[in-house]
């Protein structure tokens, strides 16, 4: 989590927004048989909790972060 974290926090430094896909989500929050219920909030939390959004797309497939207003 702390390397997707670094990532994100990363690429809004220098745009509006970072599109993570399924493949870096599956690796903090798992699909399939793993599937996390509350997999869509959980990545709500983790936006929030890091001052970004989360407008998630396609069930999960990729999320776009960017920063909350200030």
């Amino acid at each position: 989590m702390d390397a997707l974290a670094k990532h994100i926090r990363e690429r809004l430094a220098s745009r509006e927004f970072c599109t993570v896909f399924e493949d870096s989500l599956a690796r903090v929050w798992p699909v399939g048989r793993e599937a996390d219920p509350k997999r869509e909030e959980r990545i709500r939390v983790f936006a929030t909790s890091n001052g970004w959004t989360a407008t998630i797309h396609d069930l999960g497939t990729r999320v776009i972060f960017t920063k909350l207003a200030a």
